[in-house]
């Protein structure tokens, strides 16, 4: 039995129905919207009010959000990470 703990980026794809109730909260539904279209194929920030409809303002405020949730990365293009897949799919998106 290994007793060492997890690191926090091991763990970064464990999200619980609890967990995404909370990340609903903070994120609110611009930020779900700029998930979704990252999903559905925006690459870039000035992509996304394009996917969305989301505010170019929004977008610039909640990336960095997204990013330190580890939702999302950021670097030559945006990509949602494995906890921001499960995230959406437990949220019903």
């Amino acid at each position: 039995m290994n007793n060492q703990p997890k690191t926090a980026d091991a763990d970064d794809h464990i999200l619980t129905p609890e967990d995404a109730n909370a990340l609903k909260m903070v994120l609110g539904e611009y930020g779900i919207l700029i998930l979704v279209a990252i999903k559905h194929g925006a690459k870039t920030r000035q992509h996304i009010p394009l996917v969305s409809g989301v505010p170019m303002a929004c977008v610039t405020g909640r990336i960095p959000v997204i990013i330190n949730l580890h939702l999302a990365c950021e670097t030559e293009e945006l990509t949602l990470t494995e906890r921001g897949l499960k995230f959406l799919e437990i949220s019903g998106y």
